[in-house]
């Protein structure tokens, strides 16, 4: 981005405020890492209001602000844009952006896999094309436009992520950045409290075919149900999956030690992400880089040498022992997924399920917890370690099927103690649950004792 405050000014609901017309070259709503040239867009939230950090801002080199109307406790002078609505000024930045790119931007949505299907794709892509991609999971309201607003103006292809946890969310997002394609990962249990049911979510997600259907191409997984039947929405559809009819094929997938070999389109490829699902997540993004002419020796080199993002299905080792960092967040089926690939990795001394609750479930959240007791058990695991109310319910069918080992706990820190007491090496535990619990300070603290303990720093 490089644009004079004034014309960002036209392209906004806004008022200038201030004398300068600086240059804009980025955009921040966070104070702590803004970049000379930023402008900041002083956000409402939860834990603070962006007002509050108009002054850090500009100290640390951010060229202007975008406020509200009727601030007055902003530092004098500043150059300053003030609208009615923060938010909505971000947004309308980034579709106006948006409109100024002639090239295929790529919308990457689904239940599971999202992130690491998006970075796959940019892995892939970036071989031969100047891509302008999504950091971490910015694929909200707020994180889609500051990915936008990211861009280079050089790019050829554009790919973003976008997630949602209610009807007409995608939809929006479709609206802010005016895909040219969309890849559908599959249908999940999340965000059921929403949602629902399982044709709610495909509703929800299929958005972004609706959003498509003019003259757009969709890639989907059509060994998922709700999205084989959405083969007819798009103008042109790209499938992939096990049937002898797909544009791409997958076939002989067999696990190695919980790693996924997988014949695609003819070649065997290693995934090296854990757990068995992991091998749509790379048929998905062949299928995206096929259909731009990446050739397939690329496509294969590139998802064998591909390096997952942290804390999704991320593997650590501290002191002997093995961490499936997968705590980023969690819903029904995500988890039965790492329980499986955790049950597959069969080299290791024992195989202890970390697991804390999962939220946004809805009303069958007793259930849904309840039926990982058994899906624990199913997959060898020698402990579990159970975290929040939720899960104790796991716990508790995990017990009354026949499992010793099962310790619940009420807090992080008294997880984390007994997990520094009882694991040893040789041992790998799967660290997984939804983002509200912060299964990362379990994480990080384990690494950290086991680490110390060794020398390892």
């Amino acid at each position: 981005m490089r644009l004079t405050l004034s014309e960002i000014a036209a392209l906004l609901p806004c008022r200038r405020a201030g004398g300068s017309d600086p240059v804009i070259t980025g955009v921040s709503i966070d104070s702590r890492t803004v970049r000379p040239g930023d402008l900041f867009f002083a956000l409402p939230g939860e834990h603070g209001d962006g007002h509050a950090y108009v002054p850090a801002a500009l100290e640390a080199g951010a060229a202007a602000a975008v406020v509200g109307e009727g601030r007055e406790d902003l530092p004098p002078g500043a150059p300053l844009l003030k609208t009615a609505d923060v938010p909505e000024a971000l947004r309308q930045l980034a579709s106006a952006y948006r409109a100024r790119f002639t090239v295929p931007v790529i919308a990457i949505t689904g239940s599971n896999g999202k992130t690491t299907t998006k970075n796959m794709i940019v892995q892939l892509l970036s071989g031969r094309y100047r891509v302008g991609g999504t950091p971490g999971n910015f694929n909200n309201t707020i994180g889609l436009p500051l990915s936008i607003c990211g861009w280079d103006e050089e790019i050829e292809i554009g790919v973003l992520e976008m997630g949602t946890n209610h009807f007409g969310e995608i939809a929006e997002l479709c609206r802010i950045a005016r895909p040219t394609h969309g890849l559908i990962t599959n249908i999940g249990k999340g965000h059921l409290e929403y949602f629902h049911d399982l044709e709610g979510v495909a509703r929800a997600k299929g958005e972004l075919l609706a959003w498509l259907a003019p003259a757009g191409t969709a890639f989907l997984n059509t060994d998922d149900p709700l999205l084989a039947g959405m083969r007819t929405v798009a103008a042109t559809t790209v499938t992939y999956g096990s049937d002898d009819h797909c544009d791409v094929r997958i076939s002989d997938i067999r696990m190695e030690n919980g790693f996924p070999m997988v014949r695609i389109q003819g070649r065997m490829v290693r995934v090296p992400v854990p757990g068995r699902f992991s091998v749509m997540n790379a048929a998905a993004a062949a299928a995206v880089a096929g259909f731009f002419d990446i050739p397939w020796n690329d496509i294969v080199s590139g998802i064998e040498g591909f390096v997952p993002a942290g804390r999704r299905m991320e593997m650590v080792e501290a002191g002997g022992v093995t961490i499936l960092n997968d705590c980023y967040n969690a819903n029904p089926t995500s988890m039965i997924g790492a329980l499986s690939a955790l049950g597959q990795m069969t080299s290791f001394r024992r195989r202890i399920a970390v697991l804390g609750d999962m939220a946004e479930v809805g009303s069958g959240s007793a259930e849904e917890h309840a039926m990982l007791g058994p899906m624990i058990q199913v997959n060898g695991c020698d402990a579990f370690f159970a975290l929040g109310p939720e899960m104790r319910r796991a716990a508790e069918t995990a017990a009354s099927g026949g499992m010793k080992q099962v310790f619940r706990f009420d807090s992080r820190e008294r997880l984390l103690a007994a997990l520094i007491d009882f694991a040893d090496e040789g041992d790998i535990l799967l660290v997984k649950a939804s983002r509200s619990m912060r299964m990362e300070e379990i994480t990080g603290g384990l690494v950290s004792h086991l680490r110390k303990q060794r020398g390892e720093y």
